[in-house]
C-alpha cells in the first residue's frame, strides 16, 4: 500500500466526527490531536489493516475502500472490504426507498386533502398540456370542479378499448 493511499485513508478516518479512539493513546489524554490519531491510525493501518478495517472500516466510503485493492490477497481484509460495501449499498437503497415513501406519501396527502389532481386545477396549473391531453376527449358533460383527470382518462380509455376489443366501429356522420 503507498503513502497516498495510507495518508487518505488515514485522513478520511480523523476528519470524520463519528471517530472513536480507545486505547493508551486516549488514556493518558482524553482529547488526542488530530497529529496524535493520525499517527496512531497510520501504524495500526501499515501493521495490521485486517483489524484496522475492523475497527475503522466503518468510517470508510468507496474511494477509500478500493484503495486496499492492493491488499486484497488477504482473505480477511477482502471479507472486511466486501462486508463494508455491502453495507454502503443497503445504505443507499434505503435512503432510496425512504425518499420514494415520503414522495408516496406526500401524494396521498395530496390526493386525500383537496382538488390538487382536479381538473380545473390541472388546467389552471399546465393549461397548454390539459388541452392536449383533453382535447382528444368529450369534456362537455365533465364537472371541473369535482372530476379527477384520472377518472376521466380511464373512462374514455376503457370505452376505447371496448370499442376495439369487440370490433365496434365508430358511425360516421355522412
Amino acid at each position: 500500500m503507498n503513502v497516498i493511499s495510507v495518508d487518505s485513508i488515514v485522513l478520511q478516518c480523523v476528519l470524520n466526527p463519528e471517530l472513536v479512539i480507545n486505547n493508551k493513546l486516549t488514556r493518558d489524554d482524553p482529547n488526542p490531536s488530530d497529529e496524535e490519531k493520525k499517527e496512531y491510525l497510520k501504524s495500526l493501518l501499515l501493521r495490521d489493516p485486517c483489524l484496522f478495517l475492523e475497527k475503522f472500516g466503518n468510517l470508510l466510503g468507496n474511494d477509500e475502500l478500493n484503495l486496499f485493492s492492493e491488499i486484497k490477497d488477504n482473505q480477511d481484509v477482502a471479507w472486511y472490504v466486501n462486508k463494508r460495501k455491502k453495507d454502503l449499498l443497503k445504505a443507499a437503497t434505503m435512503d432510496k426507498k425512504i425518499v420514494q415513501n415520503r414522495r408516496n406519501k406526500k401524494l396521498q396527502q395530496l390526493i386525500n386533502d383537496g382538488d390538487y389532481f382536479g381538473l380545473e386545477q390541472m388546467r389552471f396549473r399546465r393549461p397548454e398540456i390539459f388541452l392536449d391531453i383533453m382535447g382528444t376527449f368529450d369534456c362537455s358533460k365533465v364537472d371541473f370542479d369535482r372530476t379527477l383527470l384520472s377518472e376521466v382518462l380511464t373512462e374514455n380509455s376503457f370505452k376505447e378499448e371496448m370499442i376495439s376489443k369487440y370490433g365496434l366501429k365508430r358511425k360516421k356522420m355522412k
